[in-house]
């Protein structure tokens, strides 16, 4: 079920990304005056210049299938390039979430990154913030650069605010955030300190223990509730 779900998406990136071309050409066109109108001045028509090619992001999936809204990683419409996906056997949500692989999930986990590099993909993330416990060995397996949790982010974010600032970073579970502070100190030399940084769980916001159980989430009761925990 969860290989037929994935290929339906993928068909509906692809008719999505099709779309998004032909509406960018349209655009090209009108800017340049029209679909029959000739090279720009001073433009050279742009005879011999190859496009480059579209950019393609492989995402490593947890071993649960549920039906991703937009926005989500697993949602194909989400992005405007194409994306491709590779499911983990074994890799549940409540696996990645203790941070440790067995060794049968650690070698389908190093085939899911073979597999989408094989496929073209630039850059490799995963669709779980948790797997920042598998960071390390995802940089060891792939050729291509990995990100895969947001948590990567999280000096880039920091340089850009002033010291003083706080910033809020949002997990299904507060408690089990650890392992992943402690591989963001190791292997990035970053601190995810408590001065800094204000770490809050959403497993008890209503609707979102969904995302544990692999189901739909709920996004007309999720949604307004994230806003009041957010404010709060």
């Amino acid at each position: 079920m969860l290989l037929e779900t994935m290929n339906e998406q993928q068909k509906r990136h692809s008719e999505l990304l099709r779309t998004h071309t032909e509406l960018m050409k349209a655009h090209q066109n009108l800017l340049a005056g029209g679909a029959g109108a000739g090279p720009r001045p001073g433009g050279g028509g742009g005879a011999g210049k190859k496009a480059n090619p579209n950019p393609i992001l492989g995402v490593v999936r947890l071993d649960y299938d549920y039906p991703p809204a937009g926005g989500d990683t697993d949602c194909p419409a989400s992005y405007g390039y194409d994306v491709i996906y590779r499911c983990v056997p074994g890799l549940t949500f409540s696996l990645c979430q203790s941070g440790h692989f067995t060794e049968a999930v650690e070698r389908e986990f190093a085939e899911a990154i073979k597999f989408l590099e094989s496929r073209g993909a630039n850059c490799i993330t995963g669709d779980c913030g948790f797997m920042m416990s598998f960071q390390v060995l995802a940089r060891k397996i792939a050729g291509k650069p990995v990100f895969m949790s947001s948590m990567v982010q999280c000096p880039v974010i920091a340089s850009a605010f002033d010291p003083a600032d706080r910033i809020l970073i949002l997990t299904a579970n507060g408690a089990s955030l650890k392992p992943q502070k402690d591989v963001l100190l190791s292997s990035c030399g970053f601190k995810v300190d408590d001065d800094k940084f204000i770490i809050k769980g959403c497993q008890d916001v209503p609707g979102f223990d969904a995302v544990a159980k692999g189901q739909k989430v709920p996004l007309s009761v999720v949604q307004p509730n994230l806003v009041r925990r957010v404010k709060q």
